[in-house]
């Protein structure tokens, strides 16, 4: 019934109490990304204890996964685990400047630019198509 806004480099997360963070002040939340010790709340993005980039597509990807879980507890069903991977990155440094990295590689140049441009504008589509 609640949504929390949880944006920015330090988790939003002063509303949880100790008792639900570790150290560095992240929700704690087991694998399926429920609130350790709430198993009727879920903490997603930046906000939780996952360790992993803190980035809008792993965020969605929470998200989404969150949402399922949600539903599976709804029909008694058993939930879904969150399992996070390495994933490619684009970093971008500019209009044409942009750095593609993955695991220990890092290459600048045409390409990441290329792929930067894609990845733009299937984003851009995925919102205006909805």
């Amino acid at each position: 019934d609640l949504i929390f806004l949880t944006t920015g480099i330090n988790p939003n997360s002063s509303f949880m109490g100790d008792t639900h963070l570790n150290e560095k002040k992240y929700i704690k939340v087991n694998s399926f990304l429920q609130v350790v010790g709430l198993d009727n709340m879920f903490a997603v993005g930046d906000v939780n204890s996952i360790k992993e980039e803190k980035t809008a597509q792993a965020a969605e990807k929470q998200a989404k996964i969150a949402v399922k879980n949600l539903l599976e507890i709804e029909l008694k069903n058993t939930l879904i685990k969150y399992e996070n991977s390495p994933k490619p990155k684009l970093i971008s440094l500019g209009k044409s400047r942009v750095i593609f990295n993955y695991k220990n590689f890092a290459y600048m140049g045409f390409i990441p630019s290329l792929l930067k441009t894609f990845v733009e504008i299937k984003t851009m589509r995925k919102f205006k198509d909805s």
